[in-house]
């Protein structure tokens, strides 16, 4: 699994040298100040790209955070899909987390229509979704769905919780209090294959 205990060594990762760019900018303007708070000229200006490059490539501010944490998700949490063990890929995506608390603060502070938290959301549960139903879940079945829409909700809220409230919580507990909250029916399908 490709993990990454940073979110600067994240950025590295992204191979496009003005996406990195742009994403450096907002990290640095993040750590001090909330998304909805920062201006899209202000990233422009850092980072030193145009604003016709800028919307080339992203909708919005909020597009460029949604894309990088896609990034991210691709290389910790999501390694799920791929067979890799479900506890390491957690491990993996909190401690990028617990490596940088005042921009994931900041981060999950948004009130946009566009914020992570949806974005997170959405992506969590089209995968979760895959996984059950290469396992057998109907996910035609409402029960099915409202399920699994349940565990997201309040997984990522307790992740809310605890980025918003100070990260004071180990990752074991944060793991622990996560599978606890996991539904038997989804437990089952991470458990058969991914722990």
């Amino acid at each position: 699994m490709q993990g990454s205990s940073s979110l600067f060594q994240l950025l590295d990762a992204i191979s496009d040298a003005t996406g990195r760019r742009l994403m450096e900018a907002l990290t640095e303007l993040m750590e001090e100040c909330p998304l909805d708070r920062i201006p899209t000229s202000a990233i422009l200006k850092r980072a030193g790209v145009s604003r016709s490059t800028f919307y080339r490539r992203y909708r919005d501010k909020y597009d460029l955070l949604n894309a990088s944490y896609q990034e991210l998700l691709n290389r910790t949490l999501f390694q799920v899909s791929e067979g890799n063990s479900y506890k390491k890929a957690f491990f993996s995506l909190y401690s990028v987390l617990r490596s940088s608390p005042a921009f994931f603060k900041n981060a999950f502070s948004s009130e946009d229509q566009n914020n992570l938290r949806s974005y997170i959301y959405k992506q969590s549960y089209d995968v979760y979704k895959d996984i059950m139903s290469t396992h057998g879940m109907d996910m035609e079945q409402p029960y099915n769905r409202l399920l699994l829409a349940g565990y997201i909700t309040g997984s990522l809220e307790v992740t809310c919780i605890w980025v918003k409230g100070g990260m004071k919580e180990s990752l074991d507990t944060l793991f622990k209090l996560s599978y606890q909250l996991m539904p038997d029916e989804i437990r089952t399908c991470i458990s058969l294959y991914y722990m």
